[in-house]
């Protein structure tokens, strides 16, 4: 686990000089540039909010199957509005956010049991 923090760390480290060699103001015309690739602010916010959990409980919630499990959905939502079956569309998305809402719910008691363990061993 320590050598799993450094490495992050290490990462976070890098990427910030690296940022800093090239200039921020370029990152950010870049990043002005792509766009929001999860069509929306709260899209956004709700990956990294997954993601700083999958991170930190990464093998014990199945970090990989929730997050492709939740896309695979997302995926099927826009393909079915795009035939316009609404109805079917609407259920794919309340599952997409019951499968995320889950997720999100599950690391609570994970990170119980983490810290018990930490206090135990």
């Amino acid at each position: 686990m320590s050598l799993i923090f450094l490495g992050a760390l290490a990462v976070f480290a890098l990427t910030v000089l690296s940022i800093h060699r090239v200039g921020w103001g370029k990152v950010a015309e870049s990043v002005a540039g792509v766009g929001n690739p999860f069509g929306s602010l709260p899209g956004a916010l709700m990956f990294l909010v997954e993601t700083f959990l999958g991170f930190i409980f990464s093998q014990l919630l199945y970090y990989d199957n929730w997050q492709r499990l939740s896309f695979w959905v997302h995926d099927k939502v826009d393909a079915l509005r795009k035939d316009s079956t609404f109805d079917l569309a609407r259920e794919l998305k309340n599952l997409e956010r019951t499968v995320r809402r889950e997720y999100i719910f599950a690391s609570v008691p994970m990170l119980l049991v983490l810290n018990q363990a930490n206090l135990s061993g």
